[in-house]
């Protein structure tokens, strides 16, 4: 078992009280995020993907969207508000993953809309503003 699945099952045990013999867990490519960051799905056995949390490891640390907090720390720790290192595709798929669950549902991308979906009347790609010296990031 490598280091990322003994963390994901040290945290699944010591914060949430669940064993490996409890949980299927399993690793999630996600071409569209730097290579620097790997993404982890558990679910809860039995719970037929109602139970499940997604686990983001980027510079040997952990982070949950078991943890309330766990969006707003990814953002500190790859210190985006200085580097924006980031796109506001990349920004939403980790709101998506580690703030809101969002299952059954897909961001929208520059490409889904130039295909002629009539969404594109309704909905724009994700995108980052800079409004009075804040940042937004707007998705669909």
């Amino acid at each position: 078992m490598n280091e990322t699945m003994q963390s994901v099952l040290k945290h699944l045990e010591t914060n949430l009280s669940l064993s490996e013999k409890d949980v299927d867990v399993i690793p999630l490519p996600f071409a569209s995020l730097p290579d620097y960051f790997s993404v982890v799905y558990v679910e809860e056995r039995g719970s037929h993907g109602h139970v499940s949390y997604h686990y983001v490891f980027v510079n040997g640390k952990i982070f949950s969207s078991a943890d309330r907090n766990g969006f707003d720390k990814i953002l500190e720790e790859i210190n985006f508000l200085k580097n924006q290192t980031l796109t506001a595709t990349q920004i939403a798929i980790l709101f998506r993953l580690l703030k809101v669950s969002m299952r059954d549902k897909e961001l929208l991308t520059k490409e889904d809309l130039n295909q002629g979906s009539v969404l594109a009347n309704y909905a724009m790609p994700a995108a980052i503003r800079d409004s009075d010296g804040r940042l937004e990031i707007e998705f669909y």
